[in-house]
């Protein structure tokens, strides 16, 4: 690993790929930390090339295969362990992306994907429905249906059997790319593919390819082009598609009033089933409706998710340290950490903050605004920019304890720093009792964390979004303001900071930032 633990992306490792995203054609991987982008099966159903187009084909013949197998196990219940063999299968760490417990060799949810794949073909009433070609538009089996008629079976999941079922195709198509740019590769290991031929998995393959210089792990380059950033295919944006199918068409409303009237929350997965099985082209709208919606793969040149952001910021604080900096005693670490969460709130507050909107011209609350995983993922990217010029620090992402992951931690020495960030809006509820998020993080969250690794310091940002004002053109629109839970945040900290010491005797203080997140006129016009 890079001595200054610098996360990188791969043309920062490979200096033969150009350094703009739009010069070349595969994901740019961050070789630490998986990224939540996900292989979409429409991207690769509509692909510009023919042979992605060919190869989409494949998931009706794996899928047709695990339905006849399911029919085995009715009269001989020994086949009940191949088809869970079959629909068994490892992440694909080569091409570093979805959902991990911890960077990239965390724990995924496979084996919770393949039970909830086996209980489908095993108990589902409409299990056929994998081997009715005239459901599916050009008569071709789509994957997505999965998070509609399997309880549990998310985007992630899918995104990552897709990848595995066509990682020959990847295989070659990182040959190629390495080719084109002067990379070279050595004999890696990739732990699984799929075997059309004997329609099995293989235990890996052997192949030549690029190496991560960071771990010494496999790399396996995927088009930009067949990833989305988004969770389109959600079991809950799924019901309510098929609810809205239901009210357009007349036929359908009258025949399913009684589901049609309830609230989507209120509809059960088993409710759709029963409506599914009584009129079979309820499927094939649902992906007809899916495929209006457009097959443009995620842009990772505008990067609104701040994926890239550890390449966007890497030369951000390049002018003010123009040489490596010590620190000698854990005062210099808080004061560093303290002019880095300064120079953010700065960033954002004054230029950056429409990076932290989805849609500028149509700033609903609680809809128009980006994800805390956004806010975070760019104070990282600043931040590994800010501490590799600091060698003797340590800034770590998502560090694991045992009470959970803080969002980040600095380490000098002995001397530790938790930050833990939200955003304002966030009011969703959890725990017992219920306590919502952007108070749930101080009150309960930041303590277990700080205690769990030992910190001296410790700080909780809240990005706010909504301050009763947005500017849009010339006029005001007066919509919700979440100032006043500033105010609860900072009446929470005594207690916290009481909490922590009692439990941590070198705990020294407990500092909140708030960072204006809401739109600004220019620095020209204040």
């Amino acid at each position: 690993m890079d001595p200054k633990n610098i996360p990188r992306h791969i043309s920062q490792v490979f200096k033969e790929i150009p350094e703009e995203e739009g010069e070349f054609d595969f994901f740019n991987a961050n070789l630490l930390y998986d990224t939540p982008a996900f292989l979409d099966p429409f991207l690769l159903k509509n692909s510009p090339v023919e042979k992605e187009r060919k190869i989409f084909d494949r998931f009706g013949i794996f899928f047709k295969e695990a339905y006849r197998m399911s029919l085995r196990v009715s009269t001989n219940p020994k086949e009940l362990r191949k088809l869970e063999n079959f629909l068994s299968f490892k992440e694909p760490i080569e091409v570093y992306l979805g959902y991990t417990a911890d960077s990239n060799h965390g724990k995924g949810l496979k084996a919770d994907f393949a039970k909830k794949l086996v209980n489908f073909f095993i108990n589902s009433s409409i299990n056929r429905l994998v081997v009715k070609d005239e459901v599916y538009p050009d008569e071709k089996f789509n994957p997505s249906i999965l998070a509609l008629i399997a309880e549990g079976l998310g985007y992630d999941g899918v995104s990552d059997l897709s990848i595995c079922l066509i990682m020959d195709y990847l295989i070659e198509y990182t040959q190629e790319q390495c080719k084109k740019w002067g990379i070279k590769c050595k004999r890696k290991m990739v732990r699984q593919t799929f075997d059309f031929g004997e329609m099995e998995w293989t235990n890996g393959i052997w192949a030549e390819l690029p190496e991560n210089p960071l771990d010494k792990g496999t790399i396996v380059f995927v088009p930009k082009h067949l990833l989305r950033g988004d969770e389109k295919i959600d079991p809950n944006k799924a019901k309510s598609k098929i609810i809205s199918i239901l009210r357009e068409d007349h036929q359908l409303k009258e025949r399913f009033a009684g589901l049609v009237g309830k609230r989507i929350s209120e509809v059960t997965l088993e409710e759709i089933h029963n409506a599914i099985n009584q009129d079979n082209t309820i499927v094939r709208r649902y992906l007809e409706e899916l495929e209006k919606e457009g097959f443009d793969g995620y842009d990772f040149e505008k990067d609104v998710l701040g994926f890239m952001s550890v390449k966007t910021y890497k030369d951000h604080f390049n002018k003010k340290f123009p040489r490596e900096v010590s620190i000698e005693k854990r005062e210099d670490l808080l004061k560093y950490t303290k002019e880095l969460i300064d120079t953010i709130k700065e960033h954002f507050s004054e230029v950056a903050w429409k990076d932290m909107w989805i849609d500028l011209e149509n700033m609903k609350p609680g809809s128009g605004n980006c994800k805390e995983s956004v806010f975070g993922r760019k104070i990282h990217g600043m931040g590994v920019a800010y501490f590799k010029h600091l060698p003797d620090v340590t800034f770590i992402r998502e560090a694991g304890s045992g009470g959970g992951f803080v969002d980040f931690i600095v380490i000098f020495k002995r001397c530790r720093i938790a930050i833990e960030v939200k955003n304002l809006c966030n009011g969703s509820k959890s725990g017992e009792p219920p306590l919502a998020a952007y108070l749930h993080g101080i009150q309960r969250q930041l303590p277990v964390y700080a205690i769990s690794s030992k910190c001296i310091y410790a700080f909780y940002i809240t990005g706010q979004h909504y301050n009763g004002l947005h500017c849009k053109t010339k006029r005001k629109l007066k919509i919700r303001d979440d100032t006043p839970r500033i105010q609860e945040i900072k009446d929470s900290i005594p207690d916290t900071e009481n909490e922590i010491k009692s439990k941590l005797e070198n705990f020294e203080k407990l500092f909140y930032e708030n960072i204006p997140l809401y739109p600004q006129d220019p620095p020209s016009k204040k």
